[in-house]
């Protein structure tokens, strides 16, 4: 089978960089196109998600610029393939590989972090951005937002797509919440400072003065496990918030529970949001830049948005007083949401990208 294009991720670590990854291979190779998804580090376990059949492999470097010898004699197996990736890194070295005319193929970059946000980190990623903004054949776009922000910023229109997170739909449908009974609280995530969950947990006593029977399950690892630790004992919350450390199957996590929740600070488009909306969960989230704003504002969720005000405790505390108690229309926003996240026309959507018929991009 001919080598299409690659897919490059840094790890396969828990989050959205490597589920996206995965998920892009699995599509590829279900449509027959031999697509192999390169990896830096042999890190994380995601790669059991792959679909047998998919191309798996590592270069055993620690980044984008220390594997880019062994990257480039990769690449020039197929010198005219496409490169799919969601790492700016990644995608700035492949534009420089072009610029010195030792690759063809189309650089396909997908931004998987806010704008904003891309902008407050170093040096070597702001480069990179600007290279990706005006080299890259085309930039896609997690949330409408996002692509605004990015054209502002200098990205030509006719190279930039907006294309939603490819997501699977439950089919089945949830209880109505209710206030009077056991109300079940699941965040998901890398236990990270941008993630806010210092300030999720330090709402749960104003919202357990107003939901006596709430509880609250965090799911995910990361260097803030231990502050957090000391953050639940100190408020005496053992009996209603646990760190349940990373699982695999979200899906049983998320049906053991009533309502999603992000309090994230900055996020691009976050896959645990999305795919709890799949789930046809309730959720309250955080705008975190403006991402998730565009989105449950644009499915007619607006309620479900947490104020970043002074006083977070109480403005989480409203949120989950509007979705409860307001009669939000879950049906209907999930049936919108569905409409936005159709997973099939956004791969082939995707794919267009990578593979234009007759060589002209698709408009969006």
């Amino acid at each position: 089978m001919k080598e299409a294009g690659f897919i490059l991720a840094p790890h396969l670590l828990a989050g959205g960089t490597a589920r996206d990854s995965v998920e892009w291979a699995n599509r590829f190779i279900r449509c027959g196109l031999r697509v192999p998804l390169i990896v830096y580090r042999r890190e994380g376990d995601f790669a059991r998600r792959l679909d047998v059949g998919v191309p798996l492999e590592f270069l055993g470097a620690s980044g984008a610029l220390f594997a880019m010898p062994k990257l480039w004699r990769r690449l020039r197996t197929s010198p005219h393939a496409f490169v799919l990736t969601n790492c700016s890194t990644s995608a700035a070295a492949i534009i420089w590989l072009k610029r010195l005319r030792l690759f063809h193929g189309r650089v396909i970059f997908v931004e998987s972090v806010s704008p904003s946000q891309s902008l407050r980190t170093t040096r070597k990623a702001i480069y990179a951005h600007g290279l990706i903004r005006r080299d890259a054949e085309a930039v896609v776009h997690l949330s409408a937002y996002a692509r605004r922000y990015s054209v502002r910023l200098g990205l030509a229109p006719k190279r930039s797509f907006h294309i939603p997170n490819i997501v699977t739909f439950s089919q089945g449908l949830r209880s109505e919440l209710r206030p009077d009974l056991r109300l079940r609280l699941i965040a998901i995530g890398r236990l990270d400072v941008v993630k806010g969950y210092e300030r999720l947990i330090d709402a749960m006593p104003k919202m357990l003065q107003v939901y006596p029977k709430i509880s609250l399950r965090i799911y995910g690892d990361g260097d803030q496990l231990q502050p957090l630790r000391v953050q639940i004992a100190k408020l005496r919350l053992g009996d209603n918030v646990e760190l349940m450390g990373h699982t695999e199957n979200i899906t049983a996590a998320m049906n053991d529970a009533d309502v999603f929740v992000l309090t994230s600070y900055f996020e691009g488009m976050p896959n645990a949001l999305i795919e709890a909306l799949g789930e046809r969960m309730p959720v309250i989230a955080t705008s975190c830049g403006g991402s998730v704003k565009g989105l449950l504002s644009s499915i007619g969720a607006a309620p479900a948005l947490i104020n970043d005000g002074p006083v977070f405790a109480e403005e989480i505390a409203a949120a989950l007083k509007r979705i409860i108690e307001d009669k939000v229309d879950w049906e209907k926003i999930h049936c919108e949401f569905m409409s936005q996240h159709d997973s099939i026309m956004n791969f082939e959507r995707l794919r267009a990208l990578c593979i234009p018929k007759n060589g002209d991009l698709p408009q969006c």
